[in-house]
């Protein structure tokens, strides 16, 4: 009896140490971790926690900002700068999001009238570069394409009108395929793969 109810008390630590994950979250304009307040500005947004969890990148004054989990060694990475070259241009930047490798952020940045521009930037040499236009970014967790990236495009009708499409990119920015116009299209291709 008192083997079951230690073997019981076991799992259901195990069980809990393996649902709780630590999570960033924006409140007010700053930026907390596991419910810990990592800045203080009143204008931060869109945090993300890099997968090796030791990083947090978020958005500040039209630029992305890094620091460690414990709030310290706060920097930005990419600051806002206008440029007649869409392709460079880097105005109302948004959505990051950490390569898997943790090892850089991919982020959106205004470019066309109708689609943004997806940037990554290296944080080893913060040397940032265009990957390809999308209006949504998200990358690809586990399967084979692992790391990839699902961005929603802006197209057009040969016969006129437009409308937005999901595509699968390769982390280089190489169109692979459409994976059509619904959500429920990119979940069974997620499951497929």
């Amino acid at each position: 009896m008192l083997k079951r109810l230690i073997t019981l008390l076991l799992t259901c630590i195990c069980l809990s140490s393996i649902a709780y994950a630590a999570q960033v979250s924006e409140k007010q304009g700053n930026i907390y971790y596991d419910n810990q307040q990592l800045t203080s500005s009143g204008k931060d947004s869109m945090a993300a926690l890099s997968p090796d969890g030791k990083q947090v990148v978020f958005v500040r004054d039209d630029a992305l900002w890094l620091m460690d989990v414990t709030g310290n060694n706060a920097h930005a990475i990419v600051v806002s700068a206008e440029n007649d070259d869409v392709k460079q241009n880097l105005t109302e930047l948004n959505n990051p999001r950490f390569s898997l490798d943790s090892k850089a952020v991919y982020f959106l940045s205004a470019a066309w009238v109708t689609s943004n521009a997806v940037h990554v930037v290296d944080l080893a040499t913060h040397k940032q570069h265009f990957v390809t236009d999308g209006n949504s970014l998200e990358l690809i967790p586990t399967g084979k394409y692992r790391g990839y990236l699902i961005v929603s495009k802006h197209k057009y009708h040969q016969g006129g009108g437009s409308y937005e499409d999901f595509w699968l990119v390769s982390p280089k920015g190489k169109a692979i395929k459409s994976l059509g116009e619904e959500e429920e299209r990119v979940n069974a291709f997620l499951k497929a793969n």
